[in-house]
């Protein structure tokens, strides 16, 4: 039996699932983990690096969005605007300049026995990334921001003032 037929075969009988071309998870494991958003951001950072959970998966995240996004993983890259759909859900990854790509950090977390991380947007970096990528540019003020982020229907009251601060500069330097 060849590599090809094996594999052909596992993803028949589900003994692996497919998450992209040439990038499989054990069906078992994919059972018992699939369903955790820890575990998906994980899977999310894994098919296409560099890349981190950003913009409205971060603020879901974070609990600045008021509306949930079920099963869509949005993140920014430094490489290729790219889209993957699997049975986990749909993974889209966003190009930003490589200036801002910037401000995130690893969160660790344990499945079994193995300690993993994901790499997630700051919370003021994913509302700058959401609004960079919805063409909002250079707000000079907190109240400014604050009508922006109420019309996107994000949470402004749950971002410190430091927070706010650190978007606006981020704005101000495209």
């Amino acid at each position: 039996m060849t590599l090809d037929s094996y594999i052909q075969r596992s993803l028949a009988d589900k003994t692996i699932i497919s998450l992209k071309r040439n990038f499989y998870v054990s069906g078992n494991f994919y059972s018992k983990y699939g369903a955790k958003t820890s575990y998906r951001f994980y899977i999310s950072n894994y098919l296409l690096k560099p890349s981190y959970i950003s913009k409205e998966s971060a603020l879901q995240y974070y609990g600045l969005l008021t509306e949930s996004v079920e099963n869509y993983f949005t993140s920014v890259t430094s490489s290729l605007t790219r889209k993957f759909e699997n049975r986990m859900g749909v993974f889209e990854y966003s190009k930003i300049k490589r200036d801002f790509f910037t401000n995130f950090r690893a969160v660790e977390f344990e499945i079994e026995d193995l300690k993993l991380n994901f790499l997630m947007a700051e919370k003021s970096k994913s509302v700058f990334d959401y609004l960079y990528y919805r063409g909002v540019r250079s707000v000079k003020e907190e109240r400014e921001l604050v009508e922006i982020l109420d019309d996107y229907r994000i949470d402004a009251d749950e971002l410190t003032k430091e927070e706010r601060s650190s978007i606006i500069k981020l704005l101000k330097d495209i």
